[in-house]
């Protein structure tokens, strides 16, 4: 007789509830899990647990504590009877990381040896460190070619382990969809657009070596791998650790690099529409500029005709006030009148409002006869 696997499914206020009803042993008998994974479960999600002698106040009608249950992002708590409980990833990158290690187009496993058939991007790495590459005079930080070699900084005892973490490291971001395009000064990963400088190199230990005439400053060979990742204006190096070796963080490589594409994409979004809205505020305080000058154009005409005007009417004035002071019209002197006809006449081609042409003033500006600089 077959029997199928249930999967129990709660939510963290349903599990809260349970723990503070059930001691964490019974609910371990009750779903034939270990107590250590049920501790784990509540750990993880973040779930009070009675502290000890609880249930031993309870059963004697002593009063009881009950902690509060915390507010928590965590969803669903899956819990499989008779199996061992699987942490679920804690954050985005974590699960990031557990999706692509269990990707079925990936083979993240670095084999003992090198292929015999590498990747093409090994077999030129490979030719370049022979000096099978010619020699460039021009270089170029914006070419970019399809195939091309890695920069591999390693002691050459080292450089067998390089090449298999490289041939597995690419083949899989490739599986992952992504490409690799090379360039004069370096080899570059390609994730939606996103360009990642990618080199594997070697941590080397400084060390003082005697001489003849004294201590000598050496760089001394590790044995420590680390892959290192460059993005414009930062970088991130992963390394031999002693708990972990480089061959096993290829999954957190290629987390971290799509992760920071997408960041980097959103980022570009967001200038560019920073860069549009500010166009935007730019074109409109050009306009509001342009409209401003016009305005103060238009009243810079306005007030200055305003002034012609009212000179015209003081020179008006001033001919009456003459023409007044003779008793009669008759009386009126050859020069007074030749006087009154040229006022009256200046007058009319000082106002605005008139517009008379004067062939003698054709060329002289108004406003020249109210300049402090006149005489």
């Amino acid at each position: 007789m077959e029997t199928s696997t249930k999967i129990l499914e709660f939510t963290r206020k349903e599990f809260y509830n349970l723990v503070w009803k059930k001691s964490l042993k019974k609910i371990s008998k009750d779903f034939d899990i270990t107590y250590t994974d049920i501790r784990k479960i509540t750990k993880d999600y973040e779930i009070p647990v009675p502290p000890n002698g609880y249930w031993r106040k309870l059963d004697y009608g002593k009063q009881v504590h009950q902690i509060p249950l915390p507010f928590s992002n965590n969803k669903s708590i899956k819990i499989i009877p008779g199996q061992p409980y699987k942490p679920s990833p804690k954050n985005e990158f974590n699960a990031l990381v557990h999706e692509i290690e269990n990707d079925s187009r990936l083979n993240l496993t670095i084999p003992k040896k090198l292929p015999k058939k590498p990747h093409p991007i090994i077999s030129e790495t490979i030719k370049y460190y022979k000096g099978q590459y010619p020699d460039k005079t021009v270089y170029n930080s914006s070419h970019r070619y399809p195939l091309g070699p890695v920069r591999v900084a390693v002691n050459g005892k080292y450089e067998p382990r390089a090449l298999r973490i490289l041939d597995t490291f690419i083949k899989s971001l490739e599986d992952r969809g992504h490409s690799l395009i090379f360039g004069d000064f370096g080899s570059y990963i390609v994730i939606k657009g996103v360009e990642f400088n990618l080199e594997i190199q070697e941590k080397r230990k400084r060390v003082q070596v005697k001489t003849t005439y004294g201590f000598r400053s050496e760089l001394e060979s590790t044995g420590i791998l680390y892959i290192k990742i460059d993005l414009s204006y930062h970088h991130k190096t992963w390394s031999d650790s002693k708990t972990t070796n480089l061959e096993n963080k290829l999954s957190a490589i290629i987390a971290y690099l799509e992760t920071q594409a997408e960041k980097r994409i959103l980022e570009n979004i967001e200038n560019a529409i920073e860069r549009k809205i500010r166009k935007g505020k730019d074109a409109i305080g050009k306009a509001e500029k342009e409209k401003r000058d016009l305005q103060i154009k238009k009243l810079e005409k306005i007030i200055s005709d305003s002034k012609l005007w009212h000179q015209a009417e003081e020179i008006r004035k001033y001919m009456h006030h003459l023409k007044n002071r003779a008793p009669k019209e008759n009386d009126l002197s050859p020069v007074l009148e030749k006087t009154l006809e040229f006022g009256f006449k200046k007058a009319d081609w000082l106002d605005p409002t008139i517009e008379i042409e004067d062939k003698i003033f054709e060329e002289i500006d108004p406003q020249y006869f109210f300049r402090n600089d006149f005489k």
